[in-house]
């Protein structure tokens, strides 16, 4: 972006800036209020050495950002410019970067940022950061004292030149280089460029460049040539685009040109290697061969004689369908959309019976050939007698070793293998790895969307998987979603995090199968030979139990086998058979936390927490009993037991005539997603005699984007029945700003990891304020978790926040303790002497 350019909002969505962002040289991200990059350019993706689809989702905090300033000191995620321009609206200019690219090379990058407003679908404020590879500039620095000296004679002894036009399009401003074209800048300031005498240019092919300019549309690599008094031909590249001042007026174009002769030169010795090339492939029992822009055969090498027994003309002026025989219409019909679509091509294998009837196997492959302005020439290519490997292909498909779906060996295969790789690691004194790994929630996909896409999901991970892995690894399926890795010839087990940590990654990326958005995971457990076991069966079974306990340890994570897993398994058994029993022995119980209104002081609400009171292990944290509720589908009915309590209770307090009020109930991401959830909440609320508007369901921020279309149905079906919704921890998981409108929220809770740190992290107090503010914007309430000292009570008032909870206030506690508060405090509040509303109550609970 220009430095120039005004720091207001920036509010441009046209094709227009689409097409010039994705001509210039400078990288273009465009994130959302969360940071997340919605969409990147071409340029960015040289730049930062990652394709579009790597670069979209990340945000400040992905390593892949960078962590370096200039001066080589750390940089926080959390301080990006980008973040700051969305939670300040200042914008940012030639802010220096570093940016560690997938290669491992470093480049600097000169940051701008400015706030813009998102059009739909994603809504709200955004950010655009655009870059340039500063790298040389910043080296040079680094390096010399005179380095911007340096850089500007660089530019003037540069090979490239850079030329400016006016809104006339008369050169203006035209740079040194362009000597090394022979032409000096005087000979073309204040003339156009069709002043000039171009010896390759057509009173047609002015006509097309000029519409462009006055279209304001940019052109890239217009080439001119023009010859020199020695006779020699020089040919120049130019490229452009307009330039738009601050009111969109338009001004001019601005550009560069390169002398492109030595390219042409070397374009046309290469077509003379091209022929030497030819005359080789003759010698080969491979034959080399050419298609015309019309896909028939111009040229056929002899080595198609020594193989296939015909003559290179059997082919001359035919196409590849007219002269196959043996080859599936259908497969031929793929092959031929693939050229009449001028896409490449590999190992494309073409059957043909003889007059014998034998049938014989030839793989091709080809490219596309394209002339210099872009149009379709033919193709060319090779092609080999692969007969003998497709006879061994079958032959191997008739072994039952390989598993139908994947093609990846089965567990017959496996074991063979386990044990030659066992026998390998104690002749060369290696370390063998064996790693099961079992895809997270894949039973959901399969209950959800059908077994056609759970076995394309199996197929899309067989995929990734063996991407990541060396030809002498093994790569198996065992049945379901359960896959085994033999990892040979390791020497630490640092190496093999360092495998399965990049099959974690390999696994998480996006994928779209059959027009679903998955986002998948896998859990791995790794047991090391020799050091584990001796024997292949004990092999498999520490794998496997190391797996269980990864996804005990939240899923998404590696863990190495340990003597000790087994009784940690057993520990778990045995709560969650006491936590089956939990209801029926009346063990759990439920703590409540008002909830309070910032202005007033007045208790508006409770929060309903469950607690577990294990007779012979005492209270149970709920964070060790929540996810085993939760990954064994005990949270169903527990959740149910939660819901109907808490809703007895709210009526039993509204019918003390200790009212108004509303009971938040959190909803655990099983619970959210069952089919009759609707359902249960009107069937309790109909039991129980609550009304509707008095319930509150907590759903978690990565909970409701979790798949969110069909999360926005269900939270609808929700608010048809009249009761509350808030967003739990919001911030803290998925960006759902785009989706936000669309869900029927009435309340942002803001996390207590924010709110803990808010006067001393000026992020922290920037983001609680930013999500206050959106509250207020979007006509919803915004209540802050965890507030434990006035000073972070001052500080929400001040910014507009609803409500609060948390131990200022009030601990969680039980429902007699919490009635006698609430007929406590009501009396407060109804004595006209009282004082400030609340603060009495605090300070006692506080004490207690």
């Amino acid at each position: 972006m220009h430095k120039d350019a005004p720091a207001p909002l920036v509010r441009n969505s046209s094709e227009l800036l689409r097409a010039i962002i994705d001509h210039l040289a400078e990288g273009v991200l465009i994130q959302d209020a969360s940071g997340k990059v919605i969409t990147a350019n071409p340029a960015a993706e040289a730049i930062l050495g990652l394709p579009a689809a790597r670069i979209a989702g990340t945000g400040p905090a992905d390593e892949r950002w960078g962590t370096v300033r200039e001066d080589g000191s750390v940089w926080p995620p959390n301080a990006h410019p980008s973040l700051d321009t969305l939670a300040t609206g200042k914008p940012h200019r030639d802010v220096i970067k570093g940016v560690v690219r997938p290669d491992g090379s470093r480049v600097w990058i000169s940051i701008n940022t400015t706030l813009v407003d998102l059009p739909a679908p994603y809504g709200g404020h955004g950010v655009v950061t655009s870059f340039v590879d500063v790298t040389r500039a910043v080296d040079a620095r680094h390096a010399l004292e005179t380095s911007e000296q340096r850089f500007r004679d660089l530019t003037e002894l540069s090979a490239d030149w850079y030329w400016e036009q006016d809104a006339e399009l008369r050169f203006v401003e035209m740079s040194g280089g362009i000597v090394a074209a022979g032409i000096t800048p005087q000979a073309l300031l204040g003339k156009r460029r069709w002043d000039f005498p171009w010896l390759n240019m057509t009173e047609a092919d002015w006509a097309a460049h000029r519409a462009t300019l006055e279209r304001r549309e940019p052109f890239r690599d217009l080439q001119l040539r023009r010859r020199e008094e020695s006779g020699e031909s020089v040919i120049i590249s130019v490229s452009g685009k307009p330039v738009f001042d601050a009111q969109g007026r338009f001004t001019g174009y601005r550009g560069v040109g390169r002398n492109i002769t030595q390219r042409k030169r070397t374009k046309r010795s290469l077509r003379e290697i091209l022929e030497r090339f030819r005359g080789l492939t003759e010698l080969s029992s491979d034959w080399y061969w050419e298609m015309d822009a019309d896909l028939r055969f111009s040229y056929v090498s002899e080595g198609i004689r020594k193989v296939r027994g015909v003559g290179p003309e059997t082919l001359i002026g035919k196409r590849r369908w007219e002269v196959e025989n043996a080859t599936g219409r259908e497969e031929m019909a793929r092959h031929r959309a693939t050229l009449e679509g001028h896409l490449p091509f590999k190992d494309f294998v073409v059957a043909r019976t003889s007059a014998e009837g034998r049938v014989t196997y030839v793989s091709h492959s080809g490219k596309p050939i394209f002339d210099d302005k872009g149009n379709f020439r033919g193709y060319r290519g090779v092609a080999r007698d692969i007969t003998e490997r497709v006879r061994a292909e079958e032959d191997l498909a008739r072994m039952a070793h390989y598993d139908t779906l994947t093609g990846l060996p089965n567990r017959a295969l496996l074991q063979g293998r386990l044990k030659r790789a066992m026998a390998r690691a104690d002749r060369g004194d290696t370390l063998l790895a064996v790693m099961f790994l079992d895809l997270d929630q894949f039973k959901e996909i399969n209950d959800s969307l059908g077994h056609a896409i759970g076995d394309a999901v199996l197929k899309e991970t067989a995929l990734r998987l063996e991407s990541c892995l060396r030809a002498t690894d093994t790569v198996a399926r065992l049945g379901g979603d359960e896959f085994t890795i033999l990892l040979e010839d390791v020497g630490s087990a640092d190496e093999i995090r360092r495998v399965a940590d990049k099959l974690l990654l390999a696994i998480a990326e996006r994928a779209e199968i059959a027009g679903h958005e998955l986002h998948l995971s896998t859990s791995i457990g790794v047991t090391v030979y020799p050091l584990d076991a001796r024997d292949a069966d004990t092999l498999l079974r520490n794998a496997d139990l190391a797996m269980y306990h990864a996804k005990q340890e939240g899923r998404n994570n590696v863990q190495f086998f340990s003597r000790d897993m087994g009784e940690r398994t057993e520990k778990r058994v045995d709560m969650l058979g006491r936590l089956r029993g939990a209801i029926a022995r009346n063990e759990l119980q439920l703590h409540y936390q008002p909830q309070v209104d910032v202005r007033t002081g007045t208790i508006v609400g409770f929060e309903a927490l469950l607690r577990w009171n294990d007779p012979e292990r005492g209270l149970v944290p709920p964070a060790q009993f929540i996810p085993l509720a939760e990954d064994t589908g005990l949270i169903i009915a527990i959740g149910e037991w939660v819901l109907r309590e808490a809703c007895r209770q709210a009526k039993r307090w509204l019918d003390a005539g200790l009212g108004p009020l509303t009971m938040a109930v959190n909803l655990s991401p099983r619970q959210f997603r069952q089919e009759r959830l609707v359902q249960t909440v009107a069937a309790i609320l109909a039991e129980t005699g609550l009304p509707h508007e008095c319930l509150e369901l907590e759903i978690t921020e990565s909970t409701m984007m979790h798949r969110a279309e069909e999360a926005a149905v269900g939270l609808r079906a929700l608010h048809a029945l009249g009761v509350q919704i808030s967003l739990d921890d919001f911030g803290t998981g998925y960006s759902s700003l785009a989706y936000l409108h669309r869900f029927p929220v009435h309340t942002l809770k803001v996390d207590q990891s924010f709110v803990r740190d808010i006067k001393s992290d000026r992020d922290d107090a920037a983001i609680v304020s930013t999500v206050i503010s959106l509250a207020r914007q979007m006509g919803l309430k915004a209540l802050a978790e965890g507030v434990e000292t006035e000073a972070q009570l001052s500080f929400l008032r001040t910014r507009g926040c609803d409500g609060f909870q948390g131990y200022l206030f009030c601990r969680p506690q039980p429902a007699a303790d919490i009635e006698a508060l609430l007929v406590h405090h009501r009396g407060q509040l109804a004595a006209p002497a009282a004082r400030k509303p609340g603060a009495r109550t605090r300070r006692r609970n506080r004490r207690g």
